[in-house]
Protein backbone atom coordinates (compact mmCIF):
# COMPACT_ATOMS: atom_id res chain seq x y z
CA UNK A 1 0.00 0.00 0.00
CA UNK A 2 1.49 3.40 -0.91
CA UNK A 3 2.10 5.97 1.81
CA UNK A 4 -1.23 7.71 2.39
CA UNK A 5 0.34 11.13 2.66
CA UNK A 6 2.20 10.76 -0.65
CA UNK A 7 -1.08 10.13 -2.47
CA UNK A 8 -2.91 12.93 -0.66
CA UNK A 9 -0.05 15.34 -1.36
CA UNK A 10 -0.47 15.01 -5.12
CA UNK A 11 -4.24 15.42 -4.89
CA UNK A 12 -3.64 18.55 -2.79
CA UNK A 13 -1.37 19.96 -5.51
CA UNK A 14 -3.61 19.11 -8.45
CA UNK A 15 -6.63 20.96 -7.08
CA UNK A 16 -6.57 24.44 -5.60
CA UNK A 17 -8.52 27.63 -4.91
CA UNK A 18 -10.29 29.44 -7.74
CA UNK A 19 -8.74 32.62 -9.08
CA UNK A 20 -11.67 34.88 -8.21
CA UNK A 21 -15.39 34.97 -7.50
CA UNK A 22 -16.14 33.25 -10.78
CA UNK A 23 -19.64 31.81 -10.75
CA UNK A 24 -21.32 34.56 -12.78
CA UNK A 25 -21.95 33.79 -16.42
CA UNK A 26 -20.15 36.98 -17.46
CA UNK A 27 -16.89 35.69 -15.91
CA UNK A 28 -17.15 32.20 -17.36
CA UNK A 29 -15.51 32.78 -20.75
CA UNK A 30 -13.17 30.39 -22.53
CA UNK A 31 -10.05 32.55 -22.26
CA UNK A 32 -9.97 33.00 -18.48
CA UNK A 33 -7.24 31.21 -16.52
CA UNK A 34 -8.53 29.56 -13.33
CA UNK A 35 -5.90 27.99 -11.04
CA UNK A 36 -6.65 24.58 -9.53
CA UNK A 37 -3.65 24.42 -7.23
CA UNK A 38 -2.29 23.98 -4.66
CA UNK A 39 -4.67 22.19 -2.30
CA UNK A 40 -7.89 20.24 -2.35
CA UNK A 41 -10.46 22.94 -3.09
CA UNK A 42 -10.92 23.13 -6.84
CA UNK A 43 -13.72 24.90 -8.72
CA UNK A 44 -16.46 23.21 -10.76
CA UNK A 45 -15.60 24.73 -14.17
CA UNK A 46 -13.72 22.73 -16.85
CA UNK A 47 -11.38 24.23 -19.42
CA UNK A 48 -13.26 25.06 -22.64
CA UNK A 49 -13.10 22.58 -25.51
CA UNK A 50 -10.13 23.26 -27.79
CA UNK A 51 -8.18 25.19 -25.15
CA UNK A 52 -5.27 24.18 -22.94
CA UNK A 53 -4.40 25.41 -19.47
CA UNK A 54 -0.94 24.80 -18.00
CA UNK A 55 -0.15 25.24 -14.32
CA UNK A 56 3.23 24.90 -12.66
CA UNK A 57 4.40 25.70 -9.18
CA UNK A 58 6.99 25.17 -6.48
CA UNK A 59 6.69 24.75 -2.71
CA UNK A 60 9.28 25.00 0.05
CA UNK A 61 8.84 23.07 3.30
CA UNK A 62 11.07 21.84 6.10
CA UNK A 63 11.34 18.41 4.47
CA UNK A 64 12.60 19.89 1.22
CA UNK A 65 11.29 21.61 -1.93
CA UNK A 66 8.83 20.19 -4.43
CA UNK A 67 7.57 21.12 -7.90
CA UNK A 68 4.43 20.24 -9.84
CA UNK A 69 3.20 20.60 -13.42
CA UNK A 70 -0.45 20.23 -14.46
CA UNK A 71 -1.88 20.20 -18.00
CA UNK A 72 -5.65 20.58 -18.52
CA UNK A 73 -7.54 20.51 -21.79
CA UNK A 74 -11.20 20.61 -22.77
CA UNK A 75 -12.05 17.34 -24.56
CA UNK A 76 -15.83 17.87 -24.86
CA UNK A 77 -18.55 20.19 -23.67
CA UNK A 78 -18.26 20.39 -19.87
CA UNK A 79 -15.49 17.73 -19.83
CA UNK A 80 -11.82 18.32 -18.96
CA UNK A 81 -8.80 16.00 -18.99
CA UNK A 82 -6.13 16.69 -16.33
CA UNK A 83 -2.59 15.26 -16.33
CA UNK A 84 -0.12 16.07 -13.59
CA UNK A 85 3.29 15.09 -12.25
CA UNK A 86 4.97 16.14 -9.02
CA UNK A 87 8.60 15.95 -7.96
CA UNK A 88 9.56 16.05 -4.27
CA UNK A 89 13.18 16.52 -3.25
CA UNK A 90 13.62 15.04 0.21
CA UNK A 91 16.62 16.24 2.14
CA UNK A 92 17.15 12.94 3.93
CA UNK A 93 17.28 10.90 0.71
CA UNK A 94 18.51 11.34 -2.82
CA UNK A 95 15.49 9.35 -4.00
CA UNK A 96 12.30 11.34 -4.42
CA UNK A 97 8.72 10.34 -5.02
CA UNK A 98 7.22 11.35 -8.35
CA UNK A 99 3.45 10.83 -8.21
CA UNK A 100 1.59 11.10 -11.53
CA UNK A 101 -2.11 11.91 -11.74
CA UNK A 102 -4.71 11.57 -14.50
CA UNK A 103 -8.31 12.67 -14.01
CA UNK A 104 -11.43 13.91 -15.77
CA UNK A 105 -13.56 16.80 -14.51
CA UNK A 106 -17.22 16.48 -15.52
CA UNK A 107 -19.43 19.51 -14.96
CA UNK A 108 -22.97 18.43 -14.15
CA UNK A 109 -25.26 20.54 -16.31
CA UNK A 110 -24.92 24.03 -17.72
CA UNK A 111 -24.09 26.79 -15.18
CA UNK A 112 -26.90 29.16 -14.15
CA UNK A 113 -26.58 32.54 -12.49
CA UNK A 114 -27.52 32.49 -8.82
CA UNK A 115 -27.25 28.70 -8.58
CA UNK A 116 -24.33 26.54 -7.44
CA UNK A 117 -22.30 24.72 -10.09
CA UNK A 118 -21.46 21.07 -9.50
CA UNK A 119 -18.85 18.67 -10.92
CA UNK A 120 -17.36 15.24 -10.37
CA UNK A 121 -13.67 14.44 -10.83
CA UNK A 122 -12.58 10.77 -10.88
CA UNK A 123 -8.86 10.16 -11.15
CA UNK A 124 -5.97 7.75 -10.72
CA UNK A 125 -2.60 8.39 -9.07
CA UNK A 126 0.52 6.32 -9.76
CA UNK A 127 3.50 6.80 -7.47
CA UNK A 128 7.00 5.35 -7.64
CA UNK A 129 8.82 5.73 -4.35
CA UNK A 130 12.32 4.87 -3.11
CA UNK A 131 11.50 1.14 -3.37
CA UNK A 132 11.05 1.57 -7.16
CA UNK A 133 7.64 -0.10 -6.99
CA UNK A 134 4.71 1.54 -8.74
CA UNK A 135 1.67 1.98 -6.49
CA UNK A 136 -1.72 3.27 -7.57
CA UNK A 137 -4.78 4.85 -6.02
CA UNK A 138 -8.24 5.73 -7.35
CA UNK A 139 -10.01 8.88 -6.23
CA UNK A 140 -13.39 10.53 -6.69
CA UNK A 141 -14.01 14.18 -5.84
CA UNK A 142 -17.37 15.97 -5.65
CA UNK A 143 -17.19 19.73 -6.28
CA UNK A 144 -19.58 22.60 -5.62
CA UNK A 145 -18.92 26.26 -6.50
CA UNK A 146 -21.11 29.21 -5.57
CA UNK A 147 -20.86 33.01 -5.60
CA UNK A 148 -21.90 34.85 -2.45
CA UNK A 149 -21.84 38.43 -3.69
CA UNK A 150 -18.24 39.14 -4.74
CA UNK A 151 -16.92 36.09 -2.84
CA UNK A 152 -16.32 32.79 -4.64
CA UNK A 153 -16.77 29.67 -2.48
CA UNK A 154 -15.60 26.16 -3.40
CA UNK A 155 -16.55 23.06 -1.40
CA UNK A 156 -14.95 19.66 -2.12
CA UNK A 157 -15.41 16.14 -0.76
CA UNK A 158 -13.19 13.27 -1.93
CA UNK A 159 -12.50 9.61 -1.24
CA UNK A 160 -9.39 7.66 -2.26
CA UNK A 161 -9.11 3.89 -2.70
CA UNK A 162 -5.54 2.67 -2.36
CA UNK A 163 -4.31 -0.31 -4.38
CA UNK A 164 -4.69 -2.52 -1.31
CA UNK A 165 -8.50 -2.79 -1.27
CA UNK A 166 -8.38 -4.10 2.28
CA UNK A 167 -6.58 -1.03 3.52
CA UNK A 168 -8.08 2.21 4.86
CA UNK A 169 -9.94 4.67 2.61
CA UNK A 170 -8.71 8.26 3.03
CA UNK A 171 -11.46 10.90 2.97
CA UNK A 172 -10.71 14.55 2.16
CA UNK A 173 -12.72 17.73 2.49
CA UNK A 174 -12.01 21.39 1.81
CA UNK A 175 -13.74 24.77 1.88
CA UNK A 176 -12.13 27.79 0.16
CA UNK A 177 -13.20 31.40 -0.27
CA UNK A 178 -11.68 33.85 -2.74
CA UNK A 179 -12.25 37.60 -2.32
CA UNK A 180 -11.37 40.35 -4.85
CA UNK A 181 -9.10 42.88 -3.16
CA UNK A 182 -8.24 45.64 -5.65
CA UNK A 183 -8.03 45.53 -9.43
CA UNK A 184 -6.21 42.36 -10.53
CA UNK A 185 -5.44 41.24 -6.95
CA UNK A 186 -7.53 38.72 -4.99
CA UNK A 187 -6.87 36.92 -1.74
CA UNK A 188 -8.32 33.83 -0.17
CA UNK A 189 -8.46 31.42 2.72
CA UNK A 190 -8.95 27.68 2.84
CA UNK A 191 -9.50 25.03 5.48
CA UNK A 192 -9.04 21.36 4.55
CA UNK A 193 -8.77 18.06 6.34
CA UNK A 194 -8.24 14.36 5.87
CA UNK A 195 -9.54 11.36 7.74
CA UNK A 196 -8.06 7.86 7.55
CA UNK A 197 -9.18 4.93 9.66
CA UNK A 198 -6.66 4.33 12.42
CA UNK A 199 -4.98 7.72 11.96
CA UNK A 200 -5.75 10.90 13.93
CA UNK A 201 -7.67 13.42 11.74
CA UNK A 202 -5.67 16.37 10.47
CA UNK A 203 -6.58 19.93 9.51
CA UNK A 204 -4.70 22.36 7.25
CA UNK A 205 -5.11 26.11 6.85
CA UNK A 206 -3.97 28.09 3.84
CA UNK A 207 -3.81 31.76 2.84
CA UNK A 208 -3.03 32.88 -0.71
CA UNK A 209 -2.89 35.87 -3.06
CA UNK A 210 -3.66 35.81 -6.80
CA UNK A 211 -2.50 38.40 -9.33
CA UNK A 212 -4.16 38.43 -12.77
CA UNK A 213 -1.54 39.62 -15.27
CA UNK A 214 -4.14 39.39 -18.03
CA UNK A 215 -7.21 37.27 -18.67
CA UNK A 216 -5.25 34.16 -19.61
CA UNK A 217 -2.36 34.47 -17.11
CA UNK A 218 -2.58 34.29 -13.31
CA UNK A 219 0.19 34.27 -10.70
CA UNK A 220 -0.37 33.00 -7.17
CA UNK A 221 1.56 32.62 -3.93
CA UNK A 222 0.75 31.71 -0.35
CA UNK A 223 1.45 29.84 2.83
CA UNK A 224 -0.01 26.73 4.43
CA UNK A 225 0.42 24.84 7.67
CA UNK A 226 -1.20 22.10 9.72
CA UNK A 227 -3.49 23.36 12.47
CA UNK A 228 -4.19 19.85 13.75
CA UNK A 229 -2.29 16.60 13.28
CA UNK A 230 0.85 16.07 11.23
CA UNK A 231 2.03 18.31 8.42
CA UNK A 232 4.76 20.78 7.59
CA UNK A 233 4.40 24.50 7.07
CA UNK A 234 5.16 25.48 3.47
CA UNK A 235 5.44 28.46 1.16
CA UNK A 236 4.29 28.08 -2.46
CA UNK A 237 4.16 30.04 -5.72
CA UNK A 238 2.86 29.23 -9.17
CA UNK A 239 1.62 30.36 -12.56
CA UNK A 240 -1.47 29.42 -14.63
CA UNK A 241 -1.61 30.02 -18.40
CA UNK A 242 -4.70 29.46 -20.57
CA UNK A 243 -4.29 29.41 -24.38
CA UNK A 244 -5.67 27.86 -27.59
CA UNK A 245 -8.63 28.37 -29.92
Amino acid sequence: MPPVRAVLCLIFFVAGPAAAAQTTLADRDAHRARPERPTVATHAFPVARGRVEIESGVAAADGGPSAVALIKTGIASRLQLSLSVERSFQRESAAAESPRFAGVKWQLGAPRDGWPSFALMPGVTASRGPRAATETALSLMAIATQALGPVGVDVNLAATRLDDARGPTPYLWAVAATIPLAGPVAWGLELSGERVEGVAPSRHALAFVNFTVHQGLVLDAGWTRAVRGEGEAALFAGVTWNFGR
